[in-house]
């Protein structure tokens, strides 16, 4: 009898289930049993730990010969389900790969994600998601967690400077220097100025900055400033993007003398979930909803404890704002 060495979900159906984690990991048995409640989690496949025991017996050559025809036959399973297809140029499959031990540890494999990106499937994306820059950053994001992940290009020590960082930074010096931008983009002007100047700038005009770009250090104390500007806090989404990673967080800043009193302004957080959408997921369109739902809730006078003092009609709380947004947003 031959050993199965990979088992398909999906659509519904699963080779696993729960009861298999020795077999399947943490990771592969709780997908294969969400699939199996009738959860929406999208095809994929789970190599079994076997493998990797196979691996350090055999080696590389010999378990990728024993693995490559079920490998083949999960992701046709995937192109079916999906109705996408591995590498295409029009409608491209892009998985996600994930270690998942028996038992959960420290020092796993770190994700690759995007795999079947290439220069085919990088035009489709574009064409498919209408948003070309986006497929752009999934193919460097894909190329860098590659290299990072399956060559070791990384550094060593925190002294070490991240070879793909190194080249991203030399782009972006070269494409916002001032000729460039003139050249290509003669409706920006671009600015160059020390952050104190930036500082007292935004205070005397903010409305003269589109976009503020600077190291980290500096950017908590400029959007910091900014947030008070603006009013609150609690108006000013946050997110660290650029990196193989985007972290969109809930709110710069805390707050923990307001916690768990609803009062709390909200839309900050939902702010934020709207530039992940838009930067991460390449949602433009639910991004576009969102935004414009904040602008009307606003301009309707609705408005949390913290800003009452600005031409407030009605004074809510978290969830009654949320709930005001999500409606508009329906509607948009």
């Amino acid at each position: 009898m031959s050993v199965k060495r990979v088992y398909t979900f999906g659509n519904g159906q699963a080779e696993g289930k729960t009861e298999m984690k020795n077999l399947l990991g943490g990771k592969g048995a709780n997908l294969a049993e969400m699939n199996l409640i009738g959860v929406p989690v999208p095809a994929g496949f789970t190599i079994t730990t076997d493998v990797c025991i196979e691996w350090n017996e055999i080696g590389a050559e010999e378990t990728i010969k024993l693995l490559t025809a079920e490998v083949e036959a999960g992701i046709i399973n995937c192109e079916k389900i999906m109705g996408a297809k591995f590498g295409d140029n029009t409608n491209p499959l892009l998985l996600s790969v994930r270690s998942g031990a028996r038992v959960s540890m420290p020092g796993m494999m770190d994700t690759v994600l995007n795999l079947g990106m290439n220069d085919d499937a990088v035009e489709g994306l574009a064409k498919k998601s209408g948003n070309e820059r986006f497929a752009w950053d999934s193919y460097r994001r894909f190329v860098q967690m590659y290299g990072d992940v399956v060559l070791d290009m990384k550094p060593k020590t925190k002294e070490d400077i991240d070879p793909f960082e190194e080249i991203i930074e030399e782009v972006i010096e070269e494409k916002i220097s001032k000729e460039e931008v003139a050249k290509e983009y003669p409706e920006i002007r671009l600015t160059h100025m020390y952050v104190d100047n930036a500082a007292m700038q935004l205070i005397r005009d903010p409305k003269q900055f589109d976009v503020i770009l600077t190291g980290n250090i500096f950017g908590d104390i400029l959007s910091d400033e900014a947030s008070m500007i603006s009013g609150s806090i609690g108006l000013l989404p946050s997110a660290s993007i650029g990196g193989k990673i985007g972290l969109y967080e809930p709110i710069h800043g805390s707050a923990p003398d307001i916690a768990d009193q609803g009062i709390a302004n909200p839309i900050a957080a939902i702010a934020s979930a709207s530039m992940m959408l838009r930067f991460a997921l390449g949602e433009t369109r639910a991004a576009d909803r969102i935004e414009a739902a904040i602008k009307k809730t606003l301009s309707e006078g609705y408005r949390t404890k913290d800003l009452a003092d600005f031409d407030a009609k009605e004074v809510c709380s978290t969830g009654e704002i949320g709930s005001i947004i999500a409606d508009f947003a329906a509607r948009m």
